[in-house]
């Protein structure tokens, strides 16, 4: 009997941290940038490709409050949006399978981003760029994301205007 009890403890062990640890991938602008992510073994994903994303100039679609600013390219693999943009991202058309979306955040906003359906309107979407405008943490950033998916890279910063 304590064979049974011990094993039905460690199952209930092991299935509260699968439940509790995000299969997510979360990285930080300056992890990106300086390396510290590739050192770390990530595989899976092109860490030289992502650095270029976020650090590089590619062309863009701008949307804000669901609106085209400005599309530098027909076919554009990058999006830099606002929160009032998600919804309107997957209906614009001149969005294209885009492989990086950036995620420009108030501290006033309030969103949640569906990463399976995201990925399943952009196949090729890789990684999803999220900068702050105030002091924000992992923690805060994480609690948008629902429906991890282990394809999609999440990487954060800070950009707080002066």
């Amino acid at each position: 009997m304590n064979k049974l009890v011990l094993k039905s403890a460690i199952c209930a062990i092991f299935l509260v941290i699968t439940t509790m640890t995000s299969a997510q991938n979360f990285y930080s602008y300056n992890d990106i940038v300086s390396g510290n992510a590739l050192k770390n073994g990530n595989i899976g994903f092109d860490m030289e490709r992502a650095r270029s994303l976020v650090k590089d100039l590619h062309p863009k679609l701008y949307l804000k409050n669901g609106n085209v600013l400005q599309s530098s390219s027909p076919n554009s693999y990058y999006a830099e949006i606002d929160v009032a943009s998600l919804s309107s991202l997957s209906s614009n058309t001149n969005a294209g399978n885009f492989e990086i979306i950036r995620i420009n955040v108030k501290s006033t906003n309030n969103f949640s981003v569906d990463l399976s359906q995201l990925r399943q309107s952009y196949t090729g979407l890789t990684f999803v760029y999220v900068v702050c405008d105030f002091q924000c943490d992992l923690n805060y950033i994480r609690q948008f994301f629902v429906n991890d998916d282990p394809n999609i890279m999440i990487i954060y910063s800070i950009s707080v205007p002066i």
